[in-house]
């Protein structure tokens, strides 16, 4: 994956479903990250009652392995000396109802506790605002210190990686807009907290 990205003139690649050495790879060495999701959760921001009814449909055969792979990847978040880490969430995602809603209540309440470190932002972009780029789909942006940046664009079969600097460059300028039109960390929290008092309200 390193290699790929010290000769940034290769073609951009794909990565398998279920496939996740090379984001992890991404999310491990990166001096930073910017998340952008419209409707999912990112994945290291996630804990077992969301992930599980993710990879369980459709059903595979090493569920419970994926399901360890995919919540180490926490890790990046509460290692030591941590990369700072942006995730800009659509106001959908906090509203699917993945996992029921006691699985989404303790899956956004793990939000709020992971929004108070230091090197975690996290902020909502509002449903109903019009058009912005971020309405195409979710994206990452990694940056390294010494190797060119890298995007992961998510698909349901997979994700694609992106090097070329004229790609890089558009997602970049994508994620300032989404970045200037999010809530601020104090109203995206408020509001998080104002959705697990709704789902409180169903049980």
């Amino acid at each position: 994956m390193l290699e790929l990205a010290r000769n940034a003139h290769e073609p951009n690649w794909l990565e398998a479903p279920h496939s996740l050495p090379a984001v992890v790879e991404c999310e491990r060495t990166a001096s930073s990250i910017f998340v952008w999701n419209p409707t999912l959760l990112p994945g290291p921001l996630q804990i077992a009652e969301y992930t599980r009814p993710i990879l369980e449909t459709p059903p595979t055969p090493e569920i419970e392995q994926q399901l360890m792979i995919r919540l180490g990847r926490q890790e990046v978040l509460t290692r030591r000396n941590p990369s700072p880490y942006t995730a800009i969430l659509g106001e959908a995602a906090l509203r699917q109802g993945i996992g029921g809603a006691g699985g989404m209540i303790a899956q956004l309440r793990h939000l709020l506790v992971m929004a108070r470190k230091n090197h975690v932002t996290l902020r909502v972009l509002p449903s109903g605002i019009g058009w912005h780029p971020g309405l195409v789909g979710p994206f990452t942006v990694f940056d390294f210190e010494d190797l060119p940046s890298i995007v992961s664009v998510e698909h349901h079969r997979g994700s694609a990686y992106l090097y070329d600097e004229g790609y890089v460059a558009g997602y970049k300028a994508a994620a300032k807009i989404v970045l200037n039109l999010a809530m601020s960390e104090q109203e995206s929290l408020a509001l998080i907290a104002e959705v697990i008092t709704e789902l409180e309200a169903t049980q």
